[in-house]
Formats: C-alpha cells, structure tokens, sequence
C-alpha cells in the first residue's frame, strides 16, 4: 500500500524583542555525503534567503568543480534538481575516502539550504544506487564541530541495509585528523569525506572542523513485514550546538513498542552522569507517564516510542540536565526517514522559514501535514502571510502544564501552497516530513541556540597572534579555545595566541547562546630569545665569560634552546657551566631542551687567553623550536682588550680670568681592557709642582677608573697667550709590557688632543686729560696733564696710548712717569698693565700767535682685551679761545665793523642796555646778529651802551660798546 504523507512541526518559543533568529540562513553550506550520490535527478536542493536583493549561489562539489550558479530571489524559494542519471550512480561505499561526494554551497547573502533525495523508487533505482526518499535541511554555521555523537533513531538494526546505519565525515580544512571513539579513521583534506559504521553512542572527533551526516542506504522496519524500504539521512549535530530539552511528536508510523518498530527516537548523553526525564502526552496534550533514564557514562543511551506509541500527534517531552542529542524517526506506516532533533526553549529557533513544496521523481506534488508548538498561549504563527490558526480554523492545543501549545494543518487545509512561508515575533523549530507512497522524508528548520558566527580571522601582521572576530552586539561574550573557556575573553574580538579551535557565546534577549562553530586557527609557537654575553673576569691570562639567554615571551615556554658558542682561535677553552642544560665541548654549543617563558639561565665559560692569537672577537648566537619575532637580539659579541686605557682631561668647570688664578683639572684614567695596570704615573710638565695627585697608582683593575688632581697657576706667558694648552702623559705597566697614553681633550671629536682652557679677560681702561684751564690766548704756552688707569677686572694687554696733535699746534713736549719722552705726538705701546696700574703724561703745547677758535685734545687708549665701557669723555680737553669784545661797531653798510662779530666765543645769551638800563637788545647763542638795532627791529641811535655777556659755561663778560652810525 502506498502513502503519501507530510508533516510539518513547528516548535515556537516566544522572545520579549523582534530580535531575529535565523542561524541555518548561511553564507556557506558544507554537506557531508550521503549514502548515496547527489550529481543526479533523483536529488533537489531548496534554497531561500531573507536577502533584500537578489542572491547569487554557486554549488559546488567538493573538490571545487563548479556545477552551476543560480539566483535566488528574496522571499521565493528556488528548486534545483541536479543533472546525471540516478541509476548510473552507484551507492557511496563505506571505509572509502573520497574528494568530490560532498556538497558546498557558497551565496553573497545568507542562505537557507534543504537537500531531498526524491527518487520515489523510480525504475532502476535500488540500494545500489540510490533509494527514496529522504530530506536534510543544513544547520548552516550550527553543524560545523569538533565532536559529534552518533546513533539511529533506532538501536535495533533489523532491516538496516547491511545491518547498519551510515555515517559520514566531512572536513574544512585540510590536513584534519578524524578520530573514532580516540581511534584514528582517517585524515583528511578540505572537502574529502569518508563514510563508515560505529556503535551506538561512538564519539566521532576531530582537531579541526567537520560536518558528518547519519542514514542508510535503505530502511525496511520489522513490523510491517519486510514492507516500505527508504533511504534516509540527515544532518548530525555537533556537541557544542546541543540542547537540554526537545519534543518529538508522534505521526502516522506502525502502532507498537517492539524493537524494530518505526516511532522511535534515540538519544545519547555528551556528559557523564546524565539524567533524562520524558514526559509522554496524548493527542490532546495530556500527560500519560514519565519515566527516568540514568545514562551514567558520556555516550550512553536510551530509546523510547513516542507519545502513546499509537496516536498521531501525542508526543514525548525529553529534558536533560547535561546536553544530549537525539535521533529520530517519524513515519507513515513502515516508511521513515531520520531527523536530528533541534532542541526547543531559550534560544533556540527560527523566525522565518522558507521553502516549497515536495515533489516526487516525475515532478508530482506529493501532500503533507503538519503541526506547530509555540511557547505561547497567543503569539500568532503565519504562513504565507495569514495567520495559521485563521487559515487551518484549528486552535491550538496546550501540552499539559509545559507551556507548549500545538497547531496541527494540512496541505489541503492551507490551500496548498507552491511555497511554505512560516513566519512568527517567536522562535520555530520546524519539522517537515513527506510520507508517503511508499516513502517518506523529513528535516528540521530551526536553530539549536542562536549561536554568533563562526570566528572569523582579521588580517593581522603579526605572525605570533591572530584578531578573531565575531557577530557584534551579543556582549557579553565567552571565548574558548579547544572547548576550555579563556578568562577575560568577552568581547566581539579576541587576540589569540595558540593553535586550536576557538569558539564563542554570546547573549541574546533569550538568554546566553550556543556555542559557534569552531575556528581553527594555527598560530606558530613565538618565543623572544635574547643573548648577551660579558666578560665577568680576566686574570693570569685566564678570562671568564657569561652568556645569558633569555626567554622574553609572556605565553609560550621554549624547546630545544640551542646556544651556539663560537670560541675563536684567542683562547682555549678550560670549563663550560651551564645552570640548566648541557654543554657539548666538541661542537661548543649549549642545549637547554625547555626554556619557560620569563626565564633567564646563564652559561659561564672559562677559557685561557693565546697570546699573538689576534683573533679575540668572541660571538653567540640562540635560536629554539619557536618561531622568534625578534631576531636582531639573537646574537651577540664581545672581544677582551687585554691592554687598553684611556686617558681624559679636563678643567674644573670655573672662570679663568687673570694671572694668579688657579687652574684645577681632572685626569681620569680608565681601563677599558681585560688586564690590570699596574704602577700607573702621571706625568704633566704644565702642572704646578707638587699638585700632582695621586702621581703614582699602584693598581687599576678591569673596567675601573680613578681620578687624578692637578693644578696649573696661569702665568702672564698664558694671559697673553689668552688659553692654556695642558696635556698629561699616562705610564703604565701591563701584561703585554710598557704603555704610555696621552690624554685627550673629551669636549672636542679629536683624539688625543690637548686640553685647552680659556682666560676670560676683561680690562676697563680709562683716560683723563686736563691742562687746568678754560680759555687760552693764542701766542702762549700750555701744559696738559694725561692720566691712565686700568679698572680691571682682569689686566690689560697691549695697551696703546695715543694723544695727536691738535689742529695748528706744531710744538709738543712730553714725558711719562714710567720714563717715556719725547715731542709731537703720543704713540706709546704698553704691554702689560696690571689691575689699578697707571701711567701719567706731562705734554707742553706752544700756541700760535694765530691761532683762532676752541682748542681740543683728545687721548686715546686702547688694548687687545674687551673693553666693558669703551665710552671715554675724560679723554677730551677743550678750552675756549678767550673772548675779546670790540669796544664799537659802525654799522654803515661799508662791511667793516658793521656787526658785532662773536661767533668764536660760545656766547650762549647777549643783552644790550642803554645808558638808562633798559634792555633795548638780547639775543640766545648769540653768533653775529646785533648790527645796531633794537629788539623790535628798529635802528638804534649812535650812543654808547652796556652788554652783559654770558659763556656757555657759564662766565658772565660785562663792558660797553660804542654805537656809531
């Protein structure tokens, strides 16, 4: 007898938020094989997106060969059914590995992905090939994992083609090693898949991430007699994605609770000491019984029969205190197909769910129905945009106190859609199951937790890290590495630093999500090795040298550490010390097998010096099993100066100005090689006597300096010279003989230079000049007195005093305090004048008879060293000629005697009186103005009047001139 049934469940949560719950939407899809081959008409895939625009999908097998591109519109699921001939296609074998039986979808939006196998027993499609029917709906980035736990829905094989069900593995990346129950299976490649049996509860494990799928190659259940083979398969969900709480409903299989009937479901523990409850409810959502199962060890088991074991649509309620995961089978008589239950509550579920309807081999609609449990006494499920229970006219029924309620339909009760739309504010997980004309198939659209994204890697030019990435806006956040949770790790971002498979939660309105699919990340183990070596000793010919090595990093622990020390042909090796390791005197080199993060040991090696080797030059090197960042410090040199010292020599920081002051100088002697000195004098000629300290050192060891104290008195030679130039001369004794080192001026880049010090001198030389007069009389003589003195405050150098001639004066004789003499002008060149030393000049002018106006003279005093105050107004003598006023003038306009001429005379106010005493005349700096006339212009009359004149200096001359016209 022929069936044709589907059945759609619908598990709903209600959520507080519209926040979106569609993790099986993908950008990529990696499918494990099947039992069969998919490059056939005999397989359809459904793809649908909640893109806004159009996406672009590629299919592609996989070992990359590209089978077509499709373009899958928002909100229209698309149906492709592959290209090839069923029947030419044998079945996958078993214990095969093989590189192109999987399946990869690749979109630029995510997408949502269900694989059916429709080949509805076409002729000449058998278990050899491929049998029908049976659904897969991908779990998107949720199937991706690390551990799997496998079963059937059944632990009763009878009927199983070959007795048992199929089980096949996947890898991503390459070079995958796939362990069953802590047994090596294979090692894979990305793309290539092996399918192979296992008990009941195996653990299938990997060290990168897998997809693995469940099924057979044919399922014929007992209890019918030996009737309704199908195909099945589905996808196999990892550990990290599982749940604590699912519902299996109950559809139209075999009534009955023997072994091989067809109603059943499996589930397996992840944890050890699991306890799971099962509550079984009627129809009408009462609670018949419960039952406990103890599956003390991780991969023990239990199978129940749902619901009643009789009635469509009772169901079973299975919670867990430790994640399980359970296989089911839902059926139509004896024709089932498997489903990996998704678990229901918290997060878990989908919003939206998108596919079409189910077709047979020849494009034949083929019916269904369907139910949903919502957590939620009124949150509205619609399909295709109208409500649910509106359309069916079917209101939901409560299971018992859980707080679950069902809505069960049809394909004839919903019109028969060409495209299931399922939409909710709430979480779905959703069943479908075709059954019927003598097959059946199913899947699971849903969500196991709402887990973030995979981790994804941020380019990153560090070589020792990786910036891993995820879905932002879930904080706070729980990063593991290897399933073991890193403390502090709780952002969207995450620096690793070691190898393995990295996973994140997150956490949403409903509370902390699943676990992502893993990330494997291979990160090279980074050490920083650092070496440095140092003479420690030198003595008798005999040095010690210390290499230190380091491990600077903070996370990874160094092995293999390989010190390499390149003795040189200088030295011959007596001992090597190591604090950990060893040390290997034929290839002189030093092992440390584990240098823990943070460390420091040291090597301490003693070798005896070769004299007239030459070769003292002395390197390391260091390098571990880690990669290094930094290998600019994994070298290092040294080279013994068996006989080297350096001598400096400076003045103590003070101003240097005149003879007498004392210079003080540090002389420091330094040895700068590996052997002592011994006997060290120092030798300084321009050092004042005696000051010398310590002349004589008895010993200088490596790397030691002393001082030496000397002093220098600047002599008169220096303070002309303006400096003193001063070098020692160190002697030494050492082992290679007599050394003898000039010292060197440290303030200049020359080597070995003199050390010079500078005078800072500064003489204020100053001037006076005085004959003791005002006014002179052409026609005498005068006698000028010229007064020197240096006011410091250093002495002077090459002092020059000079006093020309003054303008008509032809005669001078002169001498000085200090035995100079002579006539005409002074020119005289001292060299030397000390602070308050003066010198002092007598000079003898004869004046013409004719000479005429002021009189001046000027000294000048000069030297070679800054003047402060070069200004000298004491240098200048000026004396007035004396003033004779005319007795009359005659201003007739004959130009003789017209005006009363008295430019010469420095007349600075001139009044004129009548005989009365009234001012009739004045005038301010007074020239040649008054030629008879009054103040207001007018002509005076000839009389004789009185003057009063007054001298710039202010001398007042008093007479009367006669006016005469």
């Amino acid at each position: 007898m022929k069936y044709f049934y589907l059945l759609i469940t619908i598990l709903i949560f209600f959520i507080p938020s519209l926040q979106t719950a569609n993790a099986q939407y993908a950008l990529k899809h990696h499918i494990a094989p099947c039992p069969w081959q998919y490059w056939s008409t005999a397989n359809e895939i459904v793809i649908s997106t909640l893109a806004a625009a159009p996406v672009q999908v590629k299919l592609y097998k996989s070992d990359n060969t590209l089978i077509t591109t499709l373009t899958v519109n928002p909100n229209t699921p698309l149906s492709y059914r592959f290209i090839g001939n069923a029947a030419a296609l044998n079945r996958n074998l078993t214990d095969t590995n093989y590189d192109d039986r999987g399946l990869i979808v690749d979109a630029t939006e995510p997408v949502l992905v269900n694989l059916r196998n429709i080949a509805s027993d076409a002729p000449g499609l058998t278990t050899n090939t491929i049998k029908g029917n049976a659904s897969l709906v991908s779990f998107g980035n949720e199937g991706m994992g690390l551990e799997f736990r496998l079963a059937y829905y059944r632990t009763n094989f009878t009927g199983l083609f070959l007795q048992n069900p199929v089980y096949s593995v996947m890898a991503i990346e390459d070079n995958t090693r796939v362990e069953l129950n802590g047994v090596l299976l294979t090692t894979l490649n990305a793309g290539q898949s092996r399918l192979f049996n296992a008990p009941t509860g195996a653990l299938l494990a990997a060290d990168k991430s897998i997809v693995a799928n469940v099924g057979s190659y044919g399922d014929t259940p007992m209890a019918c007699g030996g009737n309704g083979e199908d195909g099945t398969v589905d996808q196999i969900a990892p550990v990290n994605a599982l749940g604590m709480q699912y519902l299996v409903v109950r559809g139209e299989g075999r009534p009955g609770t023997t072994p091989d009937h067809p109603e059943q479901s499996t589930f397996v523990a992840t944890e050890d000491g699991t306890v799971v409850t099962v509550k079984n409810y009627t129809a009408l959502g009462v609670l018949i019984n419960q039952t406990t199962h103890n599956l003390n060890l991780a991969g023990n088991f239990a199978s129940i029969y749902h619901g009643d074991a009789t009635t469509k649509l009772s169901s079973s309620l299975i919670t867990a205190d430790k994640p399980i995961i359970v296989y089911s089978g839902t059926a139509v008589g004896c024709e089932t197909d498997i489903s990996t239950v998704l678990p229901i509550g918290g997060c878990s579920g989908s919003t939206n769910i998108q596919t079409t309807k189910f077709i047979n081999f020849n494009g034949g609609d083929l019916p269904y129905f369907g139910y949903t449990v919502i957590e939620s006494a009124t949150t509205p499920v619609l399909i295709n945009g109208q409500n649910l229970e509106t359309v069916t006219g079917a209101p939901r029924v409560p299971i018992g106190n859980t707080g679950f309620y069902i809505l069960n339909f049809t394909n004839l009760n919903v019109g028969n859609p060409a495209n299931i739309i399922l939409t909710s504010s709430a979480r779905m997980t959703t069943c479908l199951i075709q059954q019927g004309d003598g097959y059946s198939m199913s899947g699971f659209f849903s969500s196991f937790g709402d887990s973030p994204e995979p981790p994804t890697e941020v380019e990153n030019d560090e070589k020792c890290s990786a910036i891993l990435k995820t879905t932002e806006g879930l904080e706070p956040y729980q990063w593991y590495l290897d399933g073991v949770a890193i403390e502090g790790a709780n952002e969207a971002t995450f620096e690793a630093f070691f190898t393995g498979n990295y996973t994140v939660k997150g956490t949403r309105d409903c509370g902390e999500t699943n676990l992502s699919s893993p990330l494997f990340v291979e990160i090279p183990l980074c050490s920083d090795l650092s070496i440095t070596k140092k003479i420690d000793t030198v003595e008798d010919g005999v040095v010690s040298f210390i290499i230190t090595v380091t491990n600077n990093s903070t996370i990874h622990d160094d092995t293999n550490v390989l010190v390499n020390e390149f003795l040189p042909a200088g030295y011959s090796l007596i001992s090597a010390t190591p604090s950990l390791g060893t040390y290997d005197i034929v290839s002189n080199s030093w092992l440390i097998p584990l240098l823990v993060k943070e460390t420091t040991e040291t090597l301490t090696i003693v070798a005896r010096i070769v004299p007239d080797k030459g070769d003292y030059l002395n390197k390391v090197d260091v390098k571990g099993d880690n990669f290094d960042p930094k290998p600019e410090n994994n070298q290092a040199e040294v080279k013994i100066a068996l006989d080297t010292f350096i001598v400096t020599k400076v003045a103590a920081e003070h101003s240097y100005q005149d003879i007498g002051d004392v210079i003080e100088y540090e002389i420091k002697i330094q040895n700068k090689g590996n052997g002592i000195l011994r006997n060290v004098q120092t030798i300084d000629i321009n050092a004042d006597p005696g000051s010398i300290t310590p002349a004589i050192i008895a010993q200088i060891n490596p790397k030691e300096e002393v001082i030496v104290k000397a002093t220098h008195t600047i002599t008169e030679e220096d303070y002309i010279a303006g400096e003193v130039i001063n070098q020692a001369t160190v002697l030494a004794e050492t082992q290679s003989g007599k050394m003898e080192e000039l010292s060197d001026d440290p303030s200049t880049p020359a080597k070995q230079d003199p050390t010079v010090t500078k005078i800072k001198r500064s003489a204020d030389l100053t001037a006076t000049k005085t004959n003791n007069q005002v006014y002179y009389t052409p026609g005498t003589q005068t006698e000028y007195t010229i007064f020197v003195i240096n006011q410091g405050p250093t002495s002077a150098v090459n002092v020059q005093i000079s006093d020309p001639l003054p303008t008509d004066i032809t005669i001078m004789e002169w001498s000085s305090d200090k035995g100079h003499i002579g006539t005409g002008a002074i020119d005289v060149s001292i060299p030397l004048m000390r602070v308050s030393e003066t010198i002092t000049f007598k000079a003898k002018v004869t004046i013409p008879e004719s000479r005429r106006g002021d009189l001046t003279n000027i000294v000048e005093v000069t030297s070679a060293i800054d003047d402060p105050n070069p200004l000298c107004l004491p240098c200048i003598d000026n004396d007035i000629e004396r003033i004779l006023i005319p007795k009359g003038i005659s201003p007739n306009g004959d130009n003789l005697n017209d005006f009363l001429d008295l430019e010469r005379f420095h007349i600075a106010d001139l009044k004129i009186f009548n005989r009365q005493g009234k001012l009739v005349y004045s005038k301010k700096d007074y020239k040649r103005h008054w030629h008879g006339q009054s103040n207001s212009g007018s002509a005076l009359p000839s009389a004789t009047y009185f003057y009063t004149a007054t001298v710039d200096n202010g001398d007042m001359i008093t007479g009367w001139i006669h006016l005469i016209k």
